[in-house]
């Protein structure tokens, strides 16, 4: 094992820590469920920085960590449903339905038309998902009044991701003049 596999390593522990957060969550456990929860949220953005820092970046660790963020949404959509019910309602449950849908397309959109896995294209729409999740997963804890309100903004982030993502996508075929087969990114 080299200082390489580090993010890989780090990308991995929400993969272990989403059974025990939803374990935690079924059995009303909030505060461990919020701490694992949190957790995982920070590894989220530790292994991309030692990914960059430690010129790391690969093919594999772009995959754990969109692995890794499903876990993390799953985790918070289980957090959602057992300890906030009253903040579901039904233009919520279609916002979190569109971003799955959303967030599975983007990635079959870029391996089937690009035959490539493509990196995160726009750093600063991720950047804000990830802090707008930070912040709600911080309103859920705190029982805040608007955390239905912060919900929205951070799923209609992430759906701005994904549609610019897959725009993206789209564009680096039209750039390239067709399906090309390949390991790079973008």
């Amino acid at each position: 094992m080299t200082t390489k596999d580090f993010p890989n390593i780090v990308s991995s522990f929400r993969f272990f820590m989403m059974p025990a957060g939803i374990y935690l969550a079924l059995n009303g456990k909030n505060e461990l469920f919020f701490i694992t929860l949190i957790s995982m949220q920070l590894t989220d953005f530790l292994d991309g920085f030692l990914a960059r820092k430690l010129d790391a970046q690969s093919e594999l660790g772009s995959k754990l960590d969109i692995l890794g963020d499903s876990c993390s949404y799953l985790t918070g959509a289980v957090g959602l449903f057992v300890f906030l019910p009253d903040s579901l309602n039904g233009f919520s449950l279609l916002l979190i339905s569109l971003f799955s849908l959303s967030y599975l397309l983007r990635f079959l959109v870029s391996k089937s038309i690009l035959n490539i896995w493509v990196y995160s294209v726009n750093h600063v729409t991720g950047k804000i998902t990830f802090y707008c999740q930070s912040v709600l997963i911080l309103s859920m804890y705190l029982s805040w009044d608007i955390t239905h309100w912060i919900l929205y903004v951070a799923l209609i982030s992430g759906l701005t991701e994904s549609f610019y993502y897959i725009i993206s996508v789209l564009d680096e075929k039209q750039r390239r003049g067709g399906i090309e087969s390949g390991h790079s990114c973008l």
